[in-house]
């Protein structure tokens, strides 16, 4: 057997041999990797070295044989994606979200169509009759979804309740620091009180309304910032940054002994305008804005609302004239005793927004030191050095460049330099500069109140009716064109993805309040995203309609809180010379506590204001606002949704 397996192997290997000499030895041989053909159409670098690269996202490269289909659809989809982000940036939406992200559990009654229909119809002026039955029919599917849809938004919210208790720590910081500035300035107030006696604080009178008509402009003094309204092609963010806020509106400068307080922040009873006014105007009381808007802002059933203001009776005398007269001097409200979360955001957006419409250094504002209306044989302004900071007459300045607009941010050197003075001799206190302050006389009486009845009232004893001659003093925010002027409030949303929140009626008396006292004045009302601080929307409404307003959420409206204003008023009008104080607590309900200084008093109020502001705040246990079905936010006018609505099927 070994034998025969060694002759086999031998044949085999004779075999391989022959074969192997029979191969082409002297053929020449392909050494390369992969032949020509392939690397003409498949390498790069072939192709670079060649010039006959394709270049996918240039219009002008030269295709090859081999990729015509797959250059043009890149360059389709380059361009596509270019137009897209151009398409972003040009149609930018505040507050847009992923409405995927949420589970809405259902879908709306109203297709897609039907919700852009009913959102046409609803800003038409006139609609056909074909058109009221339709929008009538769309409106009535309407109602039933709301209810759910509200339900479903609450039951949200009871999840997501730490954004009520969101807080930027800078914003944290500023307001605890300007509170604490706040709280130092009741040191400068009587501190001991007896109690006087308890006012009704609900006007009762249904028959005869109380009315408030303003006679005349006695003063304005100082400069108004000039209003230009953001355009919305980017993101428009409140500044929270504690060391900007800091420096804009440091907190020191608000305090009543500091060298450059705002003569709107300087209370009332120390304002040298406002005593020299009410007295040639034979005024009963000289008030603020914000004592007025405390004192109309309380509602029933509950009455929360807490505040203290004080009062300062005194005789007047004007050096000049000689003429005398018992003024009531109803100072600023005192800070507040307790803040939540809300009320510190609030209060910090209340400030902060303001830059965002307001620019004090635009070339259109302008200072002016004005009279209206007033006799000018007995008060009269002497003349300001600078004619051209200083208009008397207009409120209107023009100027060549309409566009130009100054950085905030910058310094403000040459700005002090070219306004830094004005006549020291002036029988007026000025302003400091970028602040104004204007004094305007008011009359409140009641409705339908003839001479006669007047007449027997008086020889009754009854002075219940009497007449009320008063002057407000406040602030303006800032003036557009025409003489058109704004009063800027913020509105924080809580619930951006759900919609607009309602208005709460102690805001809507408020901001009723301020617009009734300045006269050609609008409401701007910036909502903003408590979360990042960006403005989704700007309201500009007329008192008017926010007296519509106030009839729609709550059916009724503002104006009978000027009864409120009246029974407190007509209360200090015969006090005798003196200090007092006015509180209202949710205890005192319907009725306020009128208290007289003295130096053995039992109430001490320093006492009562010895709060720690960099305390954590108590907060309520749930909160939640319901939306405004009347308010159309641009992430729904934008993709034709209906407030208060689910997302509509997708088929």
């Amino acid at each position: 057997v070994s034998f025969n397996f060694v002759i086999i192997y031998h044949l085999d290997i004779y075999k391989m041999q022959e074969e192997y000499s029979k191969l082409p030895w002297y053929t020449a041989k392909d050494t390369g990797f992969i032949d020509e053909s392939s690397l003409k159409s498949q390498s790069s670098t072939y192709k670079i070295l060649h010039g006959t690269l394709h270049k996918v996202f240039s219009s002008d490269s030269e295709d090859d044989d081999g990729g015509k289909g797959t250059q043009k659809e890149m360059q389709s989809l380059a361009d596509s994606f270019e137009k897209q982000q151009k398409l972003k940036r040009a149609h930018y939406i505040p507050a847009y979200f992923m409405e995927n992200k949420i589970k809405f559990g259902k879908t709306s009654s109203l297709s897609k169509n039907q919700q852009e229909l009913y959102m046409q119809l609803k800003v038409k002026q006139s609609l056909t009759e074909c058109e009221m039955k339709q929008f009538e029919l769309l409106h009535t599917k309407l109602i039933k979804e709301r209810y759910e849809f509200t339900t479903f938004v609450r039951s949200k919210c009871a999840l997501r309740q730490d954004r009520y208790m969101f807080l930027n720590l800078d914003i944290k910081k500023f307001v605890e620091e300007l509170w604490q500035h706040k709280l130092n300035q009741v040191v400068h107030s009587p501190a001991t009180y007896e109690s006087l006696r308890m006012v009704p604080l609900v006007y009762s009178d249904n028959k005869r309304p109380i009315v408030m008509k303003m006679e005349k402009t006695l003063l304005e003094l100082g400069s108004i910032p000039y209003v230009i309204w953001p355009k919305f092609n980017n993101v428009v963010t409140v500044d929270t940054d504690y060391g900007r806020m800091i420096k804009n509106f440091p907190p020191k400068s608000m305090h009543p002994e500091h060298p450059k307080v705002k003569l709107h922040k300087e209370q009332v009873s120390k304002d040298k305008n406002a005593e020299k006014l009410a007295v040639n105007n034979d005024a009963d009381i000289v008030i603020c804005a914000n004592a007025l808007k405390h004192i109309a802002d309380n509602h029933g059933p509950s009455f929360d609302r807490s505040w203290d203001i004080c009062v300062s009776v005194r005789e007047c005398t004007d050096p000049d004239t000689g003429a005398s007269r018992k003024v009531v001097f109803v100072d600023k409200p005192l800070p507040p005793r307790t803040l939540t979360t809300g009320d510190k955001n609030h209060w910090y957006y209340r400030i902060g927004v303001k830059p965002i419409l307001c620019h004090s250094r635009h070339p259109k504002a302008f200072r002016f030191h004005r009279m209206q209306n007033y006799d000018t044989r007995l008060l009269e302004a002497k003349e300001v050095k600078n004619d051209s900071k200083c208009n008397v007459g207009s409120l209107k300045r023009k100027h060549e460049d309409d566009e130009k607009l100054i950085d905030l941010s910058d310094t403000d050197n040459d700005i002090k330099c070219k306004e830094k003075s004005m006549d020291t001799n002036s029988e007026w206190t000025l302003p400091p500069m970028r602040s104004n302050v204007s004094y305007r006389l008011w009359k409140m009486y009641k409705d339908n109140y003839n001479k006669d009845e007047q007449k027997g009232d008086f020889l009754k004893g009854d002075h219940t009716n009497r007449e009320i001659k008063l002057i407000v003093r406040c602030k303006t925010d800032g003036y557009e064109k025409d003489d058109s002027f704004v009063y800027v409030v913020p509105k924080i949303e809580y619930q951006t993805e759900f919609g607009a929140e309602r208005v709460s009626k102690s805001e809507l008396t408020q901001q009723w309040m301020s617009l009734f006292v300045r006269p050609q004045t609008m409401l701007c009302r910036v909502r903003l995203n408590i979360c990042t601080s960006e403005v989704i929307m700007i309201e500009k409404l007329s008192p008017q309609e926010l007296t519509q307003e106030s009839v729609q959420l709550d059916n009724s409206p503002v104006s009978p809180v000027l009864g409120n204003v009246y029974n407190i008023l007509l209360s200090l009008v015969d006090l005798t010379n003196g200090n007092y104080l006015v509180s209202h607590t949710p205890q005192s309900g319907a009725f306020v506590n009128l208290r007289y200084y003295t130096r053995t008093g039992r109430y001490n109020l320093h006492d009562k204001y010895k709060v720690n502001p960099f305390a954590d705040p108590e907060n309520d246990i749930f909160l939640w606002n319901e939306i405004d079905y009347r308010i159309t936010t641009p992430y729904q006018q934008a993709f034709s949704r209906v407030p208060g609505t689910f997302p509509p099927a997708v088929k």
